[in-house]
């Protein structure tokens, strides 16, 4: 238990930053399908395929700190 208030504090930040972070792209959200001509439809796929992406690299960077660095870098390396 000696490190309780530090867990609190990575897990509360951790929860929080994906809301903060879905709430920016929404904020600027109108700006960017002006901006690329879109419509409301085509504006959400925006939005899904950005928390996708997100979703993806969180997933890539637990994959190479199970693996390793040097690991993952080689085999993404061979795929480019």
């Amino acid at each position: 238990m000696k490190y309780k208030w530090t867990v609190l504090t990575v897990t509360t930040v951790g929860v929080l930053m994906p809301g903060i972070n879905s709430r920016i792209l929404i904020v600027g959200l109108p700006q960017v399908a002006c901006a690329l001509n879109a419509d409301a439809e085509q504006a959400i796929w925006f939005t899904q395929a950005y928390l996708l992406a997100s979703t993806i690299t969180l997933l890539l960077i637990g994959v190479s700190l199970y693996v390793g660095t040097g690991r993952y870098v080689s085999a993404y390396l061979s795929y480019v």
